[in-house]
């Protein structure tokens, strides 16, 4: 899971959204579905001028898997229309064993039926995550939270509800989780014990944004095996072209550094599939790096150089916690 900006200002003005919004002003109630490829421009509407990156396939904004096909385009609604439920039975026990405990939920409530017709409140999902058995109705708060009130949407500016599940397109959310060589997903931040006090003290602490890394990996079933061997073939074809890159470096061949540096950029970029597990290849490299070797301080700044990039592409304004 990567950020994905959301309602990229570049799309505001697309066709097929304003005509979605003036039906659902004339009293209809539009398909959400009818939003899927307008919601599948977002990741790549922060790379306009690379023809490959423009140009590539809708990919879900939770797993990162490509998405498509007559019966596989879910328009995740991220607040559920119906029911707010609390974790079942088997994310509680998976969630248990990982954690050792139980995080404190907000008891079984009503959906936020105000919601249904907003598209902020509209994710693109795979249906292995959108369906039931996996986030389906599920959306657990902590059992301090405030609750949006009727007709009250959503603002990352200031927090009302404290959610667990991450969200794509909440810039809070971007760092919490970590791909691993072998493609498992895991939380970016250590393990703690079951914080206790005032939730707004508690809430951006590691052990909290732990709970809510795994918490989110349970229920959206981002562990899948297909998930984690797309998540390692994109983090070994990262690692090579690191290595190239290491070696235009090393010969001083400006061609062949600007080739490896464009596909590495490529790998990581948003719009890509799996593009968490190339950043996390890349920060592992740079973890790996010497930097009074010369060589290896080069390949570390043009690594560093293209994560941040990735962020000022993707998010060029700060939005405050």
């Amino acid at each position: 899971m990567v950020f994905v900006r959301f309602i990229h200002p570049d799309l505001n003005q697309d066709s097929t959204y304003q005509q979605w919004l003036a039906d659902r002003a004339a009293g209809e109630k539009p398909d959400w579905r009818d939003l899927f490829d307008w919601l599948g421009a977002h990741p790549r509407a922060a790379y306009p001028n690379d023809p490959v990156l423009s140009d590539c396939l809708a990919k879900c904004w939770f797993s990162e898997m490509w998405i498509g096909g007559r019966h596989a385009k879910d328009v995740e609604h991220f607040r559920p229309k119906n029911s707010g439920d609390q974790l079942s039975t088997r994310q509680s026990q998976a969630l248990q064993q990982k954690l050792g405990y139980l995080p404190d939920q907000a008891p079984t409530f009503g959906g936020y039926t105000w919601l249904e017709y907003e598209p902020i409140n509209y994710r693109l999902a795979h249906p292995h995550i959108n369906r039931s058995g996996a986030k389906h109705t599920h959306f657990p708060l902590h059992q301090d939270s405030p609750r949006l009130s009727a007709t009250q949407l959503p603002d990352f500016q200031q927090r009302v509800e404290y959610v667990y599940l991450l969200d794509p397109s909440d810039p809070r959310d971007q760092d919490l989780l970590l791909v691993l060589p072998d493609g498992s997903i895991v939380p970016r931040d250590p393990e703690g014990a079951k914080p206790v006090g005032d939730l707004h003290t508690i809430w951006d602490t590691p052990a909290m944004r732990n709970i809510r890394a795994w918490l989110s990996i349970i229920v959206y079933q981002l562990d899948h095996s297909d998930f984690n061997r797309g998540r390692r073939g994109v983090y070994t074809k990262t690692q090579e072209a690191i290595g190239a890159l290491r070696r235009a470096l090393e010969g001083n061949n400006r061609e062949l550094v600007e080739m490896a540096t464009l596909t590495l950029f490529r790998l990581g970029a948003g719009p890509s599939l799996f593009a968490l597990a190339a950043r996390s290849a890349m920060q592992a490299a740079i973890a790996t790096l010497d930097p009074a070797d010369p060589l290896e301080h080069a390949l570390s700044q043009a690594i560093k150089a293209l994560l941040n990039q990735y962020r000022q592409l993707e998010n060029p304004s700060s939005i405050p916690a």
